[in-house]
């Protein structure tokens, strides 16, 4: 009996310890990779399991609201005709906001901050459903309802990266954020790693953050809209908006060479003036209204305003009775914008410092949504690239940046974190070693040029951008975005912005030349008023 248990022991210590010896490597050895997604369509659940998300292109055509639009098109074009002879908006807002707002009935957030029963992302995770032996490349994706806080979010995000712990046995996890998902991990970060000294990240990788905010929302969501004309026109151009939307090619072409002319004898501006004073006469009554009805209260859209908060408040919750309402709203992003995002930078410095090293990618190249001046600068058509870098500075879009302040920079010893094409400065980045921007890459990137860049990062030690091999700071995505390439000061896709920028010349046709000179007095008229309106404020 003695020779068994013995013998037993033997064999349990040799079953046994080869087990354990594999699981501290597999700990030590392999680091899971945490992906967490950005803005989502919202569904609606049917009770025979079926599903549909309102206004989505990626849903069946009988099974979203476009009808609701196309009916409201039909009525409220003479009401916008009336209001523009009259110049009385009041019944055109309200009628909008009538027929408009059923759209999101089905998803609209509560105004408590929760959703409604039966509506979601569409994705959901389970402890059994996990990947309990991953490799070094192993990725598990996490989506969010962006209707929700993103403090609330990171709660949930919290059992999620705990349960793939205690799953898999690794001791930590290298975490991604892109896009809006870089508001939950901030979150996640705030709330359960910076008490813990980051002790669960091995790495923190985000791209195309928004975590300094969404230009165009911040603007639209806090009744800021201004269009300027020349990055309207190379927003249409480069997208073709025309192109994709006007089938008839006789309708095609006289539309497009209306919007040439319109460009080139001044009246887009004076058009763009006219646009001004609409939106002036909409903006309370319809928009602020509108945007109540889903985005203006759903809490992961509202975390991408920054710069505009307060303003944000004020805007959206303007109404009688608005702020009681909408109380637990304003709350929860007063919570997220002032504790998380206000402090982010100081996170991450502290972060940084403490081991758990954190990398940025940024892009650019895209025609921003023009929307504010701030379209007329390098991003990746929904931000600035400075912005998704803490810190790039950077040109304009169909510019460089100033001879002299390169000099200046380069005679500094900064001479390196300059692109090659002269748009972008790294070295003002919070971390310039540790940054990496694409150009030429969308925002809503779907190839694999980013992903491969994310797996070099993840898998090198002590990366940076002098020692990361293949990935220099400045890459340029491939033309069909299977891999990126170091920067050269001329790619064979660049983007010609020459072509797609408006062409101011003087018009040739007698027609063209007299709405030009009225164009032009028009202008001067407009910008004398508003220098001497500057001065009586001044005063």
């Amino acid at each position: 009996m003695k020779t068994k248990r013995i013998l037993s022991v033997v064999l349990a210590v040799l079953f046994i310890l080869p087990v354990g010896v594999l699981s501290a490597f597999s700990a030590d050895e392999v680091t899971p990779i945490v992906y967490v997604y950005g803005y989502r369509g919202i569904y609606v659940y049917n009770e025979d399991g079926t599903y549909y998300t309102p206004i989505d292109e990626y849903a069946p055509k009988e099974n979203t609201d476009g009808d609701i639009v196309s009916a409201s098109v039909s009525e409220l074009l003479p009401l916008f005709a009336k209001a523009l002879a009259t110049d009385n908006y009041d019944e055109y807002c309200d009628r909008a906001l009538e027929l408009l707002a059923p759209i999101y009935a089905e998803i609209k957030p509560n105004p408590d901050g929760t959703v409604p029963a039966n509506t979601g992302c569409g994705w959901s995770w389970s402890y059994n459903g996990i990947n309990a032996h991953p490799n070094s490349r192993t990725v598990y994706p996490y989506n969010w309802d962006t209707r929700l806080s993103p403090m609330d979010v990171a709660d949930d995000l919290n059992d999620y990266i705990n349960a793939i712990k205690e799953k898999t046995g690794c001791k930590q996890i290298t975490l991604v954020g892109r896009c809006a998902g870089t508001e939950v991990t901030a979150a996640y970060l705030w709330k359960y790693q910076k008490p813990a000294g980051y002790a669960d990240i091995k790495k923190y990788i985000f791209l195309a953050s928004t975590l300094k905010g969404y230009d165009y929302f911040d603007l639209i969501g806090s009744g800021n809209v201004t269009i300027p004309d020349e990055a309207l026109y190379r927003y249409v151009r480069q997208n073709e908006i025309l192109e994709n939307n006007i089938g008839d090619e006789k309708l095609y072409s006289f539309v497009s060479s209306m919007f040439d002319y319109l460009e080139s004898s001044y009246s887009l501006k004076v058009a763009m003036g006219m646009v001004d004073h609409i939106y002036g006469k909409i903006k309370d009554r319809f928009i602020a209204r509108f945007l109540k009805e889903y985005y203006g209260i759903s809490l992961g859209q509202v975390g991408s305003i920054n710069e505009h908060f307060e303003e944000y408040k004020n805007y959206i919750f303007q109404e009688e009775g608005d702020r009681e309402k909408y109380a637990a709203i304003i709350a929860k992003a007063d919570d997220y914008h002032y504790n998380v995002q206000a402090n982010i930078e100081s996170v991450f410095k502290e972060m940084n410092s403490s081991g758990t090293p954190v990398y940025v990618i940024g892009g650019y190249g895209e025609q921003q949504y023009p929307i504010g001046d701030c379209s007329n600068y390098v991003g990746d058509e929904y931000v600035n690239v400075g912005k998704q870098t803490f810190g790039a500075t950077v040109s304009m879009m169909t510019q460089t940046l100033p001879d002299e302040y390169i000099a200046a920079r380069e005679a500094a010893g900064f001479g390196r974190y300059i692109s090659p094409d002269r748009q972008v400065d790294a070295s003002t980045c919070l971390f310039p070693d540790h940054t990496w921007i694409v150009k030429n890459l969308r925002h809503s990137f779907n190839g694999d040029d980013v992903y491969y860049l994310i797996m070099a990062i993840a898998l090198t030690d002590n990366a940076s951008v002098a020692t990361l091999e293949g990935y220099t700071q400045f890459l340029n995505a491939n033309a069909d975005h299977t891999d990126a390439e170091p920067m050269q000061a001329v790619n064979a896709n660049d983007i010609d912005w020459d072509a797609l920028s408006p062409q101011l010349s003087f018009p040739s046709s007698v027609f063209a030349r007299i709405s030009a000179f009225f164009a032009k007095i028009f202008l001067w008229i407009k910008s004398t008023f508003e220098r001497i309106g500057a001065s009586f404020v001044g005063r």
